[in-house]
């Protein structure tokens, strides 16, 4: 066994080192990883190898034994952008092929997210559409960000002895995986790849998915969220008579200690919510003010992006509430609807003519404001939220509804499900049956536990929140328990050692 574990880590940390500012699931599983290390016993040292600023500068957390040795990036904000469009516009849609085809997006909307225009093949909606895309995006450029991100790393990786143990974090580290393994003198490392995404069935049809695959194959174990895409791994490889590695299911785990420890402390107080913006704090007064008052409260986590699918459940909780047929007085002493959602008005550096800004785009100036004219007082919209207390107590008494067209798991759906759970309280789950937990939920024979509707299909969502607020709150406590306790509960995976 080799004397330290390295993991290889693609995305920036919000501040380790100086506590905690964003709540996304990656981050959450990292602080979560920290913890566990400093409170029980140690296998050995770790080094996280993560992209940083320029200007970080390594430091050490001893009481986790590990080390931490940002790659400072480029002070180029346009070098910077062009990566986060490779993997997000680019790679996103070849990951996530059901979130940009239909039925997953309407007819319509398909249109907006790859419109017509010279060059494009197939019709909007369909896989050749999304391929083509990538295809001409390539072809166009005269430097790949791919390539310009594994040489920032490079430097780091020469350093590491050559039986190193690496756990690489993310397929976004293909060409390194494939430039590590294409040294004779590495062949004796150990390696992992944990991924947190999706694997569809199609990645073979590209270049990029098949480059992709040819990582997966050069390492020893991978690591995925589901015993699906682990087959789908399987059967590609050996379509393109690859080497098929360890392949072994994970998952990416809520902070159990932590959500509970957050629960059982008394909501925030007034001062705590004066770093929030305005709509953050309607929003988060609203929620603390209702709950235990209103009976049926929902929030909704998802980002405006087009995996996320929060179109169908914008447009399911409005034929949800017409099909009651109730004044809208009446309505608001029974429903709420909070959507915390990543970017609603602050968007992340990247070309805004890209297929996941003209999903955002549309989502934020077509569907949200008549939506919010229709119901006021009933539906509140805010930016990502991201003090963890805070948003701990946002999921109290309040059921979870996701659009789950096509993501790796899911993370904040399993949150709300423990919290309410600590609490005793009756809160269910609804979410599109793409996404990797009602996918693995039913691989594991509990799926009656939770709400699933086919991803994609309005009607289907707007039947599920019927059936819902029908429930009493004594099934609902069952099914909660059920799922934290036989699916939440035993799945605890680390991603150091």
């Amino acid at each position: 066994m080799a004397e330290r574990h390295y993991c290889l880590y693609p995305y920036g940390l919000s501040g380790l080192s100086r506590g905690w500012s964003k709540v996304t699931g990656m981050e959450a599983l990292i602080s979560r990883e920290v913890r566990l290390r400093a409170e029980g016993p140690v296998e050995r040292a770790s080094t996280l190898i993560c992209d940083g600023a320029p200007g970080d500068e390594a430091f050490e957390l001893p009481e986790a034994r590990l080390a931490v040795r940002p790659v400072p990036g480029s002070a180029d904000p346009a070098e910077r952008a062009a990566l986060l469009a490779v993997w997000f516009d680019e790679l996103w849609a070849l990951l996530h092929p059901a979130a940009f085809t239909t039925p997953g997006l309407s007819p319509a909307l398909a249109g907006v997210v790859y419109p017509d225009g010279e060059g494009e093949t197939g019709p909007p909606g369909s896989f050749e559409r999304i391929a083509g895309h990538v295809e001409r995006r390539r072809a166009r450029r005269l430097v790949d960000p791919e390539q310009r991100f594994a040489d920032r790393f490079q430097g780091e990786l020469d350093r590491l002895p050559a039986d190193a143990e690496i756990s690489w974090s993310e397929v976004f580290f293909t060409e390194s995986i494939l430039r590590w393994n294409a040294d004779p003198g590495r062949r004796g490392s150990r390696q992992t790849l944990h991924s947190f995404l999706v694997i569809p069935d199609n990645l073979v049809e590209t270049p990029p998915g098949r480059r992709i695959l040819e990582a997966l194959s050069a390492v020893d174990a991978v690591y995925l969220q589901t015993d699906v895409y682990l087959r789908r791994v399987a059967r590609q490889l050996e379509a393109m008579e690859l080497p098929v590695p360890e392949l072994h299911r994970f998952d990416l785990p809520p902070d159990l200690e932590a959500l509970r420890r957050a629960i059982a402390e008394p909501p925030p107080p007034p001062a705590s919510l004066e770093a929030l913006d305005p709509r953050q704090r309607d929003l988060v007064e609203d929620a603390l003010l209702t709950r235990g008052r209103i009976p049926h409260r929902f929030v909704c986590p998802d980002r405006l992006d087009p995996i996320k699918g929060i179109h169908v459940v914008l447009e399911a909780v409005d034929r949800f509430l017409a099909s009651l047929g109730q004044p809208i007085e009446r309505l608001r002493e029974q429903y709420r609807f909070y959507f915390v959602t990543d970017y609603y008005t602050r968007f992340p550096p990247v070309d805004r003519d890209l297929a996941w800004h003209r999903y955002a785009d549309w989502i934020r100036e077509r569907q949200i404001p008549p939506f919010q004219e229709r119901w006021p007082g009933i539906v509140r919209f805010a930016d990502n939220i991201p003090d963890r207390f805070i948003w701990t107590h946002l999921l109290a008494d309040a059921h979870i509804i996701s659009g789950g067209i096509q993501e790796g798991l899911g993370l904040a759906v399993q949150e709300g499900l423990v919290v309410n759970h600590a609490l005793g309280r009756g809160r269910a789950v609804i979410m599109g049956d793409g996404a990797g937990f009602p996918i693995q939920a039913r691989e594991d024979g509990l799926g009656s536990y939770g709400f699933f509707p086919s991803a994609g299909d309005p009607a289907a969502f707007a039947h599920a929140l019927c059936e819902v607020v029908s429930l009493d709150a004594g099934a609902h406590r069952e099914r909660t328990g059920q799922m934290v306790t036989r699916f939440i509960e035993p799945h605890r995976h680390r991603l150091l050692p």
